[in-house]
């Protein structure tokens, strides 16, 4: 808990019941494009849109077509063409920001209200889809791909770059700069790992570096592209350069409402990391918290596996981190937030820092300022309201 700082004092009053003025609502758009070249195709006449965006993993969107709209319903032969799946995007511009983008995975048709709803995930999901592997190589079952001399965060961007000159890869991804490192992975052909699951193998070790495919309009302003970034070694998080965003609870304002939950379920004080290899010859980082079996807590077990890891130090590092993130409850925080108050929807991204004032008597959590990353930013096209939800972190105890 911070101590509450005497300038934002007067802030922890009781809210005024002034009246306030209604805010411009915000120009939201749903795009559709092609996946492979990132081209614009339309800008779509939606009912309703969502979108979730989410730190380390694919986001979502979901729009509406009122196809029994005698508007829309003459131009029913051009939309499907342009909502193919996988083949096209969809991607939700406010203001010259992209808040989420990606291929279209599912469509849904309800014959009774004639609407059509269409379901995109980000673009994370295709990497799901990608196998580590060398696709030019004359048998790719035997070929390697090997990486040193390089950060973890460069050997994600090796990966990504395999994936885009194997045999119909291509896609509008803008790669890092490289950075040098004395990291070591190996990823044998035969094993057809996808690159989706090895960036979060590389994301989990103990400070290891975060991954993001964050989605812009290109310069010419006709199409869309997604730029990878990857965290370093000095600096594997990724948030934004500048200060933090400021969410105040205390004053009617951006805030509209705030909730909070606790999660115990994976409590863990002794944790495994099984490496690669077989039967007994199989290497094992353990690591255990002893002292709290002596103040009352029962063993809490579990066993990990990373099979592309040998090094006894790398398996070690996994369970240091297994360890600490087992051991106390985890508590979240979700915002409710005006996307037309500042900071403005699309200003922040997941992965940000941010800092929650909260006023005095709220029943769970201390007044004062609070410090947390934004772990993901959801919300419809037709609320101004968005959901801000913040990373979990540990309770202190």
């Amino acid at each position: 808990m911070s101590e509450v700082p005497a300038e934002l004092r007067a802030m922890m009053e009781p809210f005024a019941d002034a009246d306030e003025p209604v805010p411009e609502p915000l120009r939201v758009d749903v795009l559709a494009g092609e996946v492979v070249t990132g081209r614009r195709l339309t800008t779509l006449p939606i009912l309703s849109a969502s979108f979730t965006q989410t730190l380390g993993a694919a986001g979502e969107i979901s729009a509406v077509i009122p196809l029994a709209d005698p508007e829309v319903a003459i131009r029913q032969r051009e939309f499907f063409g342009q909502l193919e799946p996988w083949r096209c995007f969809l991607a939700v511009q406010v203001g010259q920001q992209i808040l989420e983008a990606g291929p279209i995975v599912a469509h849904e048709y309800d014959d009774t209200s004639g609407h059509l709803t269409v379901k995109a995930q980000g673009l994370r999901a295709i990497l799901a889809k990608r196998d580590a592997v060398n696709n030019n190589a004359a048998d790719p079952q035997t070929s390697v791909l090997s990486y040193s001399g390089l950060s973890l965060g460069t050997i994600g961007k090796r990966l990504v770059q395999r994936t885009l000159d194997n045999p119909g890869g291509s896609l509008p991804i803008v790669l890092p700069e490289d950075e040098t490192g004395d990291a070591e992975r190996t990823y044998p052909g035969h094993e057809r790992a996808k690159v989706g699951d090895l960036l979060d193998d590389l994301s989990g070790v103990e400070a290891g570096p975060e991954f993001a495919f964050a989605p812009r309009l290109t310069m010419d302003g006709d199409g869309i592209e997604w730029v990878m970034r990857a965290g370093a070694t000095a600096r594997p998080l990724l948030t934004q350069t500048g200060d933090d965003w400021i969410f105040d609870t205390t004053t009617r304002g951006t805030v509209a409402g705030l909730s909070v939950s606790s999660d115990a379920g994976n409590r863990v004080n002794s944790a495994s990391v099984t490496g690669e290899g077989m039967d007994t010859a199989t290497p094992i980082g353990r690591r255990a918290s002893s002292g709290e079996w002596d103040r009352g807590y029962p063993l809490l077990e579990e066993t990990y596996s990373h099979s592309t890891a040998s090094r006894q130090s790398t398996l070690n590092s996994w369970a240091n981190s297994y360890l600490t993130a087992g051991s106390a409850p985890w508590t979240t925080w979700k915002l409710t937030v005006r996307g037309d108050e500042s900071p403005l929807l699309g200003e922040y991204r997941a992965g940000d820092w941010a800092q929650v004032y909260v006023r005095a008597g709220h029943p769970m959590i201390p007044a004062g300022v609070h410090r947390a990353r934004i772990a993901s930013i959801s919300g419809s096209v037709e609320d101004m309201n968005v959901q801000v939800d913040l990373m979990p972190v540990l309770e202190a105890r």
